[in-house]
């Protein structure tokens, strides 16, 4: 892959909010990352992720599974973020 591919890669990645958007805090079972239909964990290396949010540009943070945020669901509700 040359750099102009990864600058398009990059262009096009999807927006995601920031951890204080989404009010992202630690969480009570069973409302925690772990068991929310946005939290994947990467086969290789273990490295969690979220398709609503990500940590700080400055950081290589991972999301921690015991934590929740506004928009935690177990697949079936799907809530909108309060005004």
């Amino acid at each position: 892959m040359d750099f102009e591919t990864y600058e398009r890669l990059i262009q096009n990645r999807p927006f995601k909010f920031a951890a204080d958007e989404v009010n992202y805090r630690k969480g009570e079972a069973p409302y925690q990352c772990q068991n929310c239909a946005h939290f994947f964990t990467r086969k290789l290396d273990g490295f969690a992720v979220c398709e609503i949010f990500r940590p700080a540009e400055d950081t290589d943070e991972a999301i921690e599974p015991n934590y929740t945020c506004d928009f935690q669901n177990d697949g079936d509700e799907y809530p909108f973020q309060e005004d």
